[in-house]
């Protein structure tokens, strides 16, 4: 009989060693599951701050599409001698100018609307800062400046390069817009009709 106990004994002692140890065991399982758990976490914590980043650098860039409507609507607002308009959309255009992306042109091709972006950005800020004779006279230079880039990158939608002969003592001046009706940006309501149809 006291066999018969010593051996119940051993064998309820061994069953709950095996008990604790599985326990034990279980628990860094769960541990080691968790840390896992947490690794993933991060890594999708940080992947979705890639994703954001990357969204916001996308966000940040802008389109030939973009710089052509800035442009539009500068011309608009010269031909409608609105001097205040005029400041407030140059001052975006040159938000847009310094964020066109040309990563899709070569590198010849890149270099060059650089180049056209560079002086494009100068006389955007000089029609931001300046009275509307001013203006006027940066609008001629930022006009051929977006013929030129335009030759590069071509252009979806129809636009007409527009001609007015009288404009910087005669020696004449170009701007684009949307429609084939002359309505001058260089001199508004003075002489809006002002001006033919180049191309």
């Amino acid at each position: 009989m006291k066999k018969v106990t010593f051996i119940l004994g051993v064998v309820m002692m061994s069953t709950t060693v095996l008990t604790i140890q599985s326990c034990d065991t279980k628990k860094a399982d769960d541990v080691e599951t968790m840390e896992e758990q947490d690794k993933s976490d991060g890594q999708n914590d940080a992947d979705k701050n890639d994703q954001s980043t990357d969204t916001n650098t996308d966000h940040m860039s802008t389109s030939k599409a973009e710089l052509i409507d800035n442009y539009l609507e500068l011309k608009d607002a010269l031909t409608k001698d609105d001097e205040k308009k005029a400041s407030k959309i140059a001052a975006k255009m040159t938000e847009t100018i310094k964020g066109f992306d040309s990563g899709s042109y070569t590198e010849n091709q890149q270099s060059e609307i650089k180049e056209i972006l560079g002086t494009a950005l100068e006389h955007a800020e000089h029609i931001e800062k300046n009275e509307i004779v001013h203006q006027r006279e940066h609008f001629k230079d930022l006009s051929a400046d977006m013929i030129d880039l335009i030759a590069i990158t071509g252009n979806e939608g129809k636009l007409y390069e527009q001609y007015c002969p009288m404009y910087d003592n005669n020696k004449g001046a170009t701007w684009l817009s949307t429609e084939s009706k002359i309505e001058n940006p260089y001199y508004g309501s003075k002489m809006l009709s002002c001006g033919e149809v180049k191309k």
